[in-house]
């Protein structure tokens, strides 16, 4: 059944057509009678049109000046954190930076470079401490789950050098050595031996068949009423 509508039964399209004919017909008439009236009233029509433009492009102006002034504040920021902000524990001179390497090996420095400063070690500290050592020192657990060894030697420059490791001989044997570093006195040298191995058996344990040797080990290298006894040393 086709839909009808009005008089006639024209369908809705063609009613739909009918009256957007008319519209179109009612606006043009307006226009021309708009433009019999004269030219005053469009020429207000225009200076209104055309202030209301300029309005617009200043209102766009003043907008986008704005946006401008927004965005170099922000990448104002952001230079400022590239440039004056520092990351905490990261040294601010590259060479720092290097300074804290052990021996102060890498870093940007060519190979050639560290193989000189290599040379300069063994021929400065490593051979003249291996001729000079006093011999081993050893401190072991019971069961030699746990040691720790050290040997200390003087250096021909009136320095000392000190050479050490610690570490378990059981779980994951987890351990750490040191090579021959140099310090004023041979008091250094030890201290600094003892206080890394002492810091390093009292850390938490990786695993539970650590936890005796770990504590046995704290013992044997703490200081009694007389300091801390020294075991006897054997040649290497």
């Amino acid at each position: 059944i086709k839909a009808v509508r009005g008089k006639g039964g024209r369908s809705d399209k063609e009613f739909g057509k009918s009256r957007s004919e008319r519209t179109q017909q009612e606006l043009r008439q307006r226009s021309e009678l708009l433009e019999t009236k004269g030219g005053g009233d469009g020429d207000e029509r225009a200076a209104d049109d055309s202030e209301r433009g300029e309005n617009g492009d200043e209102s766009d102006e003043e907008s986008a000046g704005l946006e401008d002034e927004h965005a170099v504040t922000i990448h104002q920021g952001c230079d400022a954190i590239d440039h004056n902000e520092q990351v905490e524990g990261v040294a601010s001179n590259p060479s720092d930076d290097d300074a804290l390497r052990p021996g102060g090996l890498g870093g940007s420095d060519s190979l050639d470079a560290r193989q000189a400063r290599h040379r300069q070690w063994c021929l400065e500290v490593r051979d003249p401490a291996r001729e000079r050592s006093e011999g081993l020192r050893t401190i072991a657990t019971g069961r030699d789950e746990a040691r720790f060894e050290y040997e200390i030697a003087p250096l021909p420059d009136g320095s000392w050098a000190v050479n050490w490791l610690y570490g378990f001989r059981c779980g994951n044997c987890d351990g750490k050595m040191f090579p021959w570093t140099t310090y004023s006195t041979r008091e250094e040298c030890l201290e600094e031996a003892l206080r890394t191995a002492r810091q390093f058996y009292s850390a938490p344990a990786y695993d539970a068949v650590q936890e005796a040797p770990k504590r046995e080990m704290l013992k044997l290298l703490s200081s009694g009423l007389f300091g801390f006894i020294e075991p006897e040393s054997r040649p290497r």
